[in-house]
């Protein structure tokens, strides 16, 4: 997959005959907009013989398939979800495992390609990525930056400090709802895991600074024995690679004994392809780059002051004559807790007791200035809902000189010299204004010669409410001929439309009617 700008292209490459063939491509090149590389997400499926494509068009999810027997794509909408981020077959081909969004959070899925359903198997805010099935789809591992290991139990809104993406295994057979956590660095980032042979699981990690293959080995002791035997999970982990550059993407086909990934060297992205590597496992970590050292110099410096750091415990003690209070700077803003005036204030009410302060001033030093930045505002309430009504503002106003046309519009052949009428330098103003929702534009402005006879003036009138944006222009100009002691005047009105259908490509279309009149001067 291509992308340029956000124009992105879908090829198929042939290995033996050292061919690429498109198969897709969409969307448009823009400098104005940041390019989005999340889609489109492509799978291959286990048989080799067909892949999916999953992209965005138009605000809504689209699913294709590519059969290389007929040589056909073919796309169906797909809903229920907001975006999907990454996604896998099943051993069989009938189900897919990806990471959707629904309701702004992402969460792992399967779904059923014959009954378009899906099972949903996490469920929380945490950020579930890069599923793969293993062990014949009997299991799933994805990377996720949640802190525990069991499902559907945490309800917190904010994530740690230290919540990096770890691999985590889950038992979709079992339908277990305890994870088995296969990578445990809360500094360090493991994404992309996949089956790496019968008994392994391959990931991306970044722990020595620079993004690495590492190879986990899984395997089972026994337990304990209750009414059957239970095992637990042992995991050896190891690195495989040892670049000088970071591996950005990377696929395993253990079935075919292929590996592929994907590097950024000298400017350019560069695809390799082989065989993996036998896994040697070994105890001894991958060389830290200078990078990675200063970061965790830096933090060990900054813990170790946190530590040392002596607290002084301050006694609030009741108001006193005798005892100065420092003044309270009433602009200072908690960051760590807004607080806004709200533009309807509250109705007054008087207190029964007015010898009782109305709040007690708690005897944390944080919570003295939240409860004083409390009384300096009111608190916050939703403004009452209305019906829109349409209300012009001004958006821009300017006044400079100017030595150009204010329409570029067709000019009469004068026959003398210059051939054509030069406006000169002349003082320019103009003034914009539009509704609250930009439905409505108004621009008018004017251009004063120093002699005054040589006047511009125009108005323009734009309906931009539908997706067909229309426009409406008067103008009229004034110009002397000395040579031929006439004066002309010209006026037009124009109209214009325009059809977009992307941000940067639309059709457009105009007509005009234009009266010129010649006056001669006495």
């Amino acid at each position: 997959m291509a992308n340029n700008l956000g124009k992105y292209k879908v090829y198929l490459y042939d290995h033996e005959r050292k061919k690429r063939k498109r198969i897709l491509k969409s969307g448009y090149r823009s400098y104005a907009h940041e390019t989005d590389i999340s889609f489109p997400v492509l799978a291959w499926h286990p048989t080799g013989q067909m892949f999916a494509v999953i992209r965005e068009r138009k605000g809504k999810l689209l699913m294709g398939t590519y059969t290389l027997e007929t040589k056909k794509y073919e796309e169906t909408p797909l809903f229920n979800f907001e975006k999907v981020l990454d996604f896998s077959y099943s051993d069989d081909g009938q189900s897919i495992v990806m990471s959707g969004i629904q309701k702004g959070q992402s969460d792992i899925f399967v779904f059923n390609l014959r009954t378009r359903v899906a099972e949903q198997i996490t469920k929380d805010f945490f950020d579930d990525l890069n599923p793969h099935f293993i062990d014949k789809s009997r299991a799933i591992v994805f990377s996720s930056n949640r802190l525990n290991d069991t499902l559907g139990v945490d309800n917190k809104t904010l994530l740690h400090d230290k919540a990096n993406y770890d691999v985590f295994y889950y038992d979709y057979k079992g339908q277990s709802t305890i994870l088995r956590r296969i990578t445990n660095t809360p500094r360090y980032n493991e994404l992309q895991p996949m089956q790496y042979d019968s008994s392994a699981i391959s990931y991306l990690s970044d722990e020595n600074g620079i993004v690495n293959r590492y190879v986990a080995h899984l395997d089972s002791a026994l337990s304990f024995v209750d009414t059957t035997e239970h095992y637990r999970m042992i995991v050896d982990n190891a690195p495989l690679t040892n670049y000088a550059r970071s591996i950005l993407s990377h696929d395993v086909n253990h079935t075919q004994d292929r590996i592929s990934e994907i590097i950024f060297s000298n400017g350019k992205f560069h695809l390799y392809v082989g065989r993996p590597r036998t896994s040697q496992f070994t105890e001894t970590p991958l060389p830290k780059t200078l990078f990675r050292n200063e970061e965790e110099c830096i933090r060990n410096t900054c813990c170790f002051a946190e530590n040392k750091t002596d607290f002084t415990t301050i006694e609030i003690k009741d108001n006193d004559a005798s005892s100065p209070t420092a003044p309270v700077d009433s602009n200072a803003v908690n960051i760590d807790n807004y607080i806004f005036q709200s533009e309807f204030p509250k109705s007054k009410k008087k207190s029964k007791d007015a010898g009782v302060s109305a709040f007690i001033v708690p005897k944390d030093s944080v919570a003295i200035k939240i409860s004083e930045a409390a009384n300096d505002s009111l608190g916050f309430q939703l403004p009452k809902q209305r019906n829109y009504e349409i209300a012009f503002s001004s958006t821009y106003f300017v006044s400079q000189l100017d030595n150009s046309l204010l329409n570029q519009t067709y000019q009469i052949f004068n026959g003398g010299s210059p051939i054509y009428y030069n406006p000169g330098i002349n003082g320019f103003f103009k003034l914009g204004i539009s509704d609250l929702l930009e439905d409505y534009r108004i621009t008018g402005g004017f251009k004063l010669a120093f002699d005054l006879n040589s006047n511009e003036y125009y108005l323009s009138f734009e309906y931009l409410k539908k997706r067909m944006d229309q426009s409406l222009t008067f103008y009229r100009q004034a110009t002397m001929l000395p040579e031929f002691g006439t004066k002309q005047y010209s006026h037009e009105l124009r109209y214009g439309n325009k059809y977009p259908f992307s941000d940067v490509s639309s059709l457009r279309g105009s007509i005009a009617y234009r009266n010129d009149k010649i006056v001669t001067l006495l």
